[in-house]
């Protein structure tokens, strides 16, 4: 086995891998054989099949399914034993290969590869970011309570619209003119008066308005100014499925297009009074009794979901922070191509507006793999991703867990690990935790 390296660009390589017999030839004698076992033929008994026949039905796939895994695994050792800092993915150069040559044949694999340039991380950039401190004010609790009266309140769907009530419809982009734009963007949508930031729009939403009969048209600034509000409306459907997604350049069309809401149904609900009835359905039978316990709970829970708010704020404008802060110079062509061959939906016609979030998305991974390098306790362990599993199950199970022994509890926690979608999730969430955590302690954020 012999692996050689060729410059082609500032930041590519060629790699030859060159696969001698002596690399092959017993792995491939190996799984032929054990096929021979096991093939039945007319003529022959199963298990009888000679070997030069079995070679001579088999013997090609064999060979080229046994290549592809000792070259796999010679380049990978290649690139972790030189310490080789690959971006993306190696891209064979190499088409074909002949398979007609005999038992001494050796076979040459060519692949591109690309590296990131050399980089030091600002540390520092990590306390220009504030976290803010919370605290909860009399009058966003009021507001809280009434929507929890309105939450558990009966609800109704009358004939016409009156202020507060919810419109359900349609949602569909339109031209100038209010005809829908053919292959534009639709979808159902709740019109919920408490989201909606605009007055002026609020008002026409409680003016009147019947199923069936009234439409509204608007721009979705009328609905909310939030550009992230704007991103999930059009890229999850009502299922909450991901079903696209929108880039920086979308989203400013999406501002400018003009919608129009046909209305299907509406939604009125009546506030429940502040009471043990509301206190059960909201809290559970018997946990609150009085609406000084309520206020203590809601003020105590919403400052804790405003503190998280706080914390995402403060990682995501330190992110950002780190992208524009360290300059890192990627082999920018080569991450197309490879895009382009490795994801269905990147095209050669859509990779110049799609790489600019996949390049953010492959510096930020650089960054974080280097800090884990220069600073081991922010290095994701087992212990760690058992740990997050356990908050997990505590999570989601609560109160469940309070007649479950130790040994059950465990294996809800095995379940998680074992759940690869969910391993993942775990494992990113402790990874994010343990990153800022540590870059907090380097460079404290303001307050």
């Amino acid at each position: 086995m012999k692996i050689t390296d060729e410059k082609l660009g500032e930041l590519t390589f060629k790699l030859t891998v060159q696969v001698e017999p002596e690399d092959y030839s017993d792995s491939v004698n190996s799984v032929l054989k054990d096929y021979a076992k096991q093939v039945q033929l007319k003529g022959f008994r199963k298990g009888k099949v000679p070997l030069r026949v079995v070679k001579k039905m088999y013997g090609k796939g064999v060979l080229l399914e046994e290549l592809n895994k000792i070259v796999s695994s010679e380049l990978e050792l290649y690139l972790t034993e030189k310490k080789i800092k690959v971006v993306g993915d190696p891209i064979p150069l190499t088409s074909e290969v002949d398979l007609e040559g005999d038992d001494d044949t050796s076979y040459y694999f060519e692949f591109e590869i690309g590296v990131a340039g050399e980089f030091d991380i600002n540390y520092g950039l990590a306390g220009e970011n504030p976290l803010y401190s919370v605290s909860i004010d009399d009058e966003t609790l009021e507001k809280e309570i009434e929507h929890f009266q309105r939450t558990y309140g009966p609800m109704s769907n009358p004939d016409s619209s009156q202020p507060g009530d919810v419109l359900f419809g349609k949602l569909i982009q339109v031209d100038e003119g209010g005809d829908p734009v053919e292959g534009g963007y639709s979808r159902m949508f709740s019109l919920n008066p408490e989201r909606v930031k605009n007055e002026g729009f609020k008002e026409k939403m409680g003016s009147g308005l019947k199923p069936e009969e009234d439409h509204l048209l608007l721009k979705m600034e009328e609905v909310t100014e939030n550009d992230n509000e704007i991103r999930h409306v059009w890229e999850y459907n009502v299922h909450n499925e991901k079903i696209r997604t929108i880039s920086n350049e979308d989203l400013e069309a999406i501002k400018e297009m003009n919608f129009i809401f046909q209305i299907r149904k509406i939604n009125r609900i009546e506030p429940m009074a502040v009471g043990q009835e509301l206190f059960d359905l909201a809290f559970g039978e018997g946990t609150i009794t009085s609406e000084e316990e309520m206020r203590a709970r809601l003020s105590e829970n919403m400052k804790g979901f405003f503190e998280r708010e706080a914390q995402r704020f403060y990682r995501s404008k330190t992110m950002d922070a780190f992208l524009e802060g360290n300059t890192i110079e990627l082999p920018d062509e080569f991450l197309q191509q490879w895009l382009i061959r490795t994801h269905d939906e990147i095209t050669e016609g859509n990779i110049n507006e799609k790489y600019e979030s996949y390049k953010k998305s492959i510096t930020w991974t650089l960054i974080v793999e280097k800090m884990q390098q220069e600073n081991p306790d922010m290095v994701v362990t087992e212990s760690d991703l058992q740990s997050q599993a356990e908050a997990a199950v505590i999570q989601q199970f609560g109160d469940i867990l309070k007649d479950v022994d130790d040994e059950r509890k465990q294996q809800f926690v095995r379940h998680f690990l074992e759940d690869e979608k969910m391993a993942k999730r775990l494992f990113k969430m402790v990874l994010e935790r343990k990153i800022f955590e540590g870059l907090e302690a380097k460079s404290p954020p303001t307050t």
